[in-house]
């Protein structure tokens, strides 16, 4: 379902390619700070074998063509800054979701802006997308100010089972 994406994309920044295998150590890295997963549907990783086990599952959805995820890194020295996610593509609507994560570090300096411009704008154009849809937890400020300047508008708001108040936000294009 995702193949039309490019396994590429550059911007002045940044590169966002296709994860593999070869960035496990890097995503390992990423999701063993707490403060990382604090509004991710899974818990501080503590071991490798969590890694290897979350790779597993991508790569199973990524054969039965549910979502495809993405690295993305510095274009001058490939460090490793974050990734992000498209899923749940439906095509008698032509919607999808997506989804990020970035690395402390480099909070603050407008990366994830250009990134999800970038990535935006590819999943657009080469899925031919009406809507595409993200959910954040509500305390997240950082995710809805993202979400605000990528144009997306905030539909409602839901309470899991477990009590975390979901924000769902749509872009139409």
């Amino acid at each position: 379902m995702f193949k039309h994406i490019p396994t590429q994309l550059e911007s002045t920044r940044l590169m966002i390619h296709r994860l593999k295998e070869i960035d496990l150590k890097d995503v390992y890295a990423l999701h063993k700070i707490e403060v990382v997963n604090q509004y991710l549907p899974y818990t501080t990783w503590t071991s490798y074998q969590d890694a290897q086990d979350w790779f597993e599952r991508v790569q199973l959805r990524r054969s039965q063509g549910d979502a495809e995820q993405f690295a993305i890194k510095l274009k001058t020295d490939q460090t490793f800054i974050g990734s992000c996610i498209v899923f749940g593509f439906d095509p008698e609507v032509a919607s999808a979701e997506f989804g990020y994560v970035l690395h402390p570090d480099h909070w603050g300096h407008g990366y994830m802006l250009e990134a999800m411009q970038m990535f935006i704008s590819t999943l657009q154009e080469r899925l031919n997308l009406r809507v595409l849809k993200a959910s954040v937890e509500e305390p997240n400020v950082a995710s809805s100010g993202l979400l605000k300047k990528l144009e997306f508008a905030l539909t409602d708001t839901s309470v899991e089972k477990s009590g975390v108040r979901l924000q769902h936000w749509v872009k139409v294009f």
